[in-house]
Order: C-alpha cells, then sequence, then structure tokens
C-alpha cells in the first residue's frame, strides 16, 4: 500500500528493513499492551506514524486488512486538505500523509498488534528520518511531489462504478483487503480515495468499491 501511494507521486518504493520492524513492533506491543494509541520518545533513527482502528472497524483483525487500512487512513490526511505542493502547507494535518510519500525515505517496518475487544494498533517506522531536518519545511516541496492524475478510463465516479469482481468475489478481492497489485492482475481500475468526492470516504458503504470498470449502460 505504501509504494502504491508513493508511486502516485513518484517516490521510489521503500524496501522492507531488517532493524525497523522491531522497533515499530516492540513500540506497538507497549501501546497494546497500556490500551492507548500514542508516539513514542523522539529519535532520529526513524520517522513513525501510528494507527488504532477500534474492534468492529471491518478487516481490522486480519493482518490483510489491519495495515493497509492503517496506511489508507493515514494517506487519506491528503484528501479534503487544499494541500499545496508548492509549499506543503495545507488547512489541515497532513503529516501522516508526508510520512507515507516522503521521497528521501527509503526504508521501511511495520508493527501490529491485535487486541480482541480493544482493536487494531499498527505502527510504521520510516528511514531516513523525514522530520529531524531544520530545514524540513524547504525540503517539503521537493519530498511530496504532485499526485498524477488518474487514468481518463478510470474517472469513473462512485454512482457509475460497478466491483470488479463481481458477487463472485473472494474476501481478498473485497475492500478492505482488496490490494491494488489484485486489481491490476484483473485488469481493473483502483481508487479508495474519491479525490473528487469529497464526502466519499474509503471505510463508508458508499465508498468500499475500489476495484471497479464502467457500469454498463442501461444496468441498474
Amino acid at each position: 500500500m505504501h509504494n502504491y501511494y508513493r508511486a502516485l507521486h513518484n517516490s521510489p518504493p521503500l524496501k522492507c528493513d531488517p532493524e525497523l520492524p522491531t522497533s515499530a513492533h516492540r513500540w506497538i506491543d507497549q501501546q497494546a499492551a497500556d490500551g492507548k494509541m500514542y508516539n513514542s520518545e523522539w529519535t532520529d533513527k526513524f520517522t513513525e506514524s501510528i494507527s488504532w482502528k477500534g474492534w468492529g472497524w471491518e478487516g481490522m483483525w486480519k493482518m490483510e486488512g489491519a495495515i493497509p487500512g492503517a496506511v489508507r487512513g493515514w494517506y487519506s490526511e491528503i484528501k479534503n486538505s487544499n494541500y499545496n505542493y508548492k509549499t506543503g502547507k495545507a488547512s489541515s494535518t497532513v503529516g501522516h500523509f508526508q510520512a507515507v510519500v516522503w521521497k528521501g525515505e527509503t526504508k521501511l517496518g511495520c508493527g501490529l498488534a491485535i487486541k480482541p475487544n480493544d482493536g487494531a494498533y499498527v505502527t510504521a517506522h520510516y528511514a531516513p528520518p523525514s522530520h529531524t531536518s531544520m530545514d524540513r519545511e524547504k525540503l517539503t516541496p521537493q519530498n511530496v511531489k504532485p499526485r498524477k492524475r488518474q487514468a481518463t478510463a478510470c474517472k469513473i465516479p462512485s454512482r457509475e462504478r460497478v466491483d470488479c469482481f463481481g458477487d463472485s468475489a473472494t474476501e481478498a478481492q473485497m475492500a478492505p483487503s482488496v490490494t491494488p497489485a489484485i486489481c491490476f492482475d484483473k485488469g481493473c481500475c483502483y481508487d479508495d480515495m474519491y479525490m473528487s468526492e469529497p464526502d466519499t470516504w474509503f471505510y463508508m458503504p458508499p465508498g468500499r468499491t475500489w476495484c471497479f470498470k464502467k457500469k454498463e449502460a442501461g444496468s441498474s
């Protein structure tokens, strides 16, 4: 999920790091033990993003749903934020979004703790860290590039989308577990942010058709 979003902003793919998952998992275990989401102490070793989705949030009880769900949540900060790529400024908090697509990052490690009757805790550690430079504000425009425009064939509003897999979809082919790779292998369009529809979000029932094709004329 990270690398899908990064590609939309012309950032190189992240590679899994042998050390970062250890620090991320150590911290996620601490959060789960305490029963609350909070950041670890400041460090110059990595940038940290954290997430918690409550028990009952669809897909959060499995790794295949919990981690992509956290990344979608972080990236979704860009939506309705009036993000200015020339200045790196926005009308709302976008730090998690920036961490997901920051061009200068090269390594990633994630930690996951699923706590029954509580929720799914996810932590991501990125390196080299994007938050430690005194010139971060100046560096932001060159590290967070404009989002690519959606392919014309995939500019389909939610009301005109039909699920690519239809009624035969397996659990892995439906939200929240379906990934861009699964969708593209089918030769379909993928979009979980509905950037042109301000009131439609990936976690809402009307916004769950992420792997789609255009509804045929005359079909209901």
